[in-house]
């Protein structure tokens, strides 16, 4: 091998200036994740005179704060894509061995990558066949759940794809601490006697709404169970654990049956996964025993009174089930009355089953694989599915070498995506759904260049 060559002046300054760079871009991320526990701190600031939004043409009513997520996701995703583009410039204006390869570094041999891919197109696609282009890209009437956040979450992926292995573990950590600041406080306030059962929840940071409250914790509790498994530091253990009890506990007192069902398919997927890839380990038993220990003890205790929606789940099941022996009324009153939207939404679908009806010109679909069919064609949602098809045949793939990160963000993945069948995307739970997304995607930006190898060698050759 002929011998290395040494950096240039120009080369040095670069790789300086691009990591200041990834730092900037992390730091934005990180903010990102973080912002609940902002959410908290101004509701305690301003508890008493926050001025409240009206959710839906009901009576159910938010404090406004909570709508303040939308143009922070825009700022951040403005934020990071000039970072990017200043980013790219700067690896171009660089020596060959040190250029940013965007389209190489998405490995297109990866199944999963490209159906997620095909899935923004898609949706891009048949976003250009809209009735109402302004409603459609910024969906000011309702829900605010426009084409531009679609941008935003591709903006925000790829800038997670740029971090290193180290800042995507941090993320992972992050947005664990800030699930147990967010269910410690939402716990003490129910224990103190604030009925968490309704929808006018005035702690629990943006998610106000308990199902939008019970979404995050599919992505949360999954991530400190996952973690507790992996991990081989004892303080660390008791931590997660911790975590793990306090993210159960705020899941039962959210009532929210989807994200339930989630939570349990991804664990015992998690028991399947590391029983066949893993050595038998101690804490593969412990995982589900401290969940099924701290469901019978709140059960029991009487704190919570989860059982009974389990048993409104499997009497809706049944229903459903045996819908001959029962009038079409208690049929569509199934699931809280999804059997019954559902139908509505799938009748939207007909009307547009390629192209879709536009985004956000459908509510409450209760469904995320419905919503994304009804807004952008049935072809958007089949190749929405086949991703994350692909990702569980990836995860078990023998070839397939996974990061710690990869593996707690993919089983997060799996729970979200279980309980979005019962559930609709929104911008207060997506944005945390598409980071973990971003995290379990098999892709190495970060990989070593020839002038790092340089670098490298040269450091080790002083110390010689």
């Amino acid at each position: 091998m002929g011998e290395k060559r040494v950096l240039t002046e120009k080369e040095i300054r670069v790789k300086v200036i691009s990591e200041l760079i990834r730092n900037f871009i992390f730091l934005a991320i990180a903010v990102l994740i973080a912002q609940p526990i902002f959410y908290v701190i101004l509701a305690k600031m301003f508890a008493g005179k926050m001025k409240y939004y009206r959710y839906n043409e009901q009576t159910t009513f938010l404090p406004k704060f909570t709508y303040y997520i939308h143009p922070i996701i825009k700022i951040t995703a403005i934020v990071l894509l000039l970072l990017l583009v200043t980013y790219c410039v700067l690896m171009r204006s660089s020596t060959k061995q040190y250029r940013f390869k965007p389209v190489k570094a998405l490995a297109l041999n990866n199944l999963t990558i490209v159906f997620f891919m095909l899935t923004f197109a898609w949706i891009t696609f048949a976003f250009c066949f809209s009735e109402d282009y302004l409603f459609s890209f910024w969906d000011v009437i309702d829900y605010k759940r426009g084409y531009v956040y679609f941008i935003c979450y591709a903006v925000i992926v790829m800038a997670i794809l740029c971090c290193t292995k180290k800042q995507k573990f941090t993320f992972l950590e992050v947005l664990i601490f800030v699930g147990f600041i967010i269910n410690l406080l939402a716990e003490i306030k129910y224990c103190f006697g604030v009925n968490f059962r309704t929808y006018e929840v005035e702690d629990a940071a943006i998610f106000s709404n308990r199902n939008h409250y019970g979404y995050f914790l599919s992505i949360i509790t999954i991530l400190s169970a996952v973690r507790l498994y992996l991990t081989k530091n004892k303080y660390l253990e008791v931590y997660y654990a911790l975590n793990l009890i306090i993210s159960e506990f705020a899941l039962l007192i959210s009532q929210t049956r989807g994200s339930f069902v989630g939570v349990v398919i991804s664990i015992v997927l998690m028991l399947v996964y590391f029983g066949i890839k893993r050595k038998f380990n101690w804490k593969l038993i412990i995982v589900p025993a401290i969940m099924i220990v701290t469901f019978l003890t709140l059960e029991i205790s009487g704190v919570t009174m989860f059982m009974d929606r389990l048993g409104l789940l499997a009497s809706d099941i049944a229903t459903t089930a045996n819908s001959s022996s029962h009038t079409e009324e208690e049929v569509e009153a199934a699931g809280s009355g999804r059997i019954a939207i559902w139908k509505q939404v799938i009748e939207q679908i007909k009307t547009s089953p390629i192209v879709g009806v536009g985004i956000g010109r459908t509510t409450m679909e209760h469904n995320e694989f419905l919503q994304i069919a009804a807004w952008s064609g049935i072809p958007a949602a089949l190749l929405y599915v086949c991703a994350l098809f692909f990702m569980v045949i990836d995860l078990f793939k023998k070839k397939t070498k996974l990061t710690d990160t990869q593996l707690v963000a993919t089983f997060a993945v799996i729970s979200y995506a279980t309980q979005s069948f019962f559930g609709g995307a929104m911008l207060q739970t997506v944005p945390f759904y598409i980071i973990v997304l971003a995290l379990s995607l098999n892709i190495k930006v970060d990989k070593k260049t020839e002038i790092e190898e340089v670098s490298t060698n040269s450091g080790n050759q002083q110390k010689q």
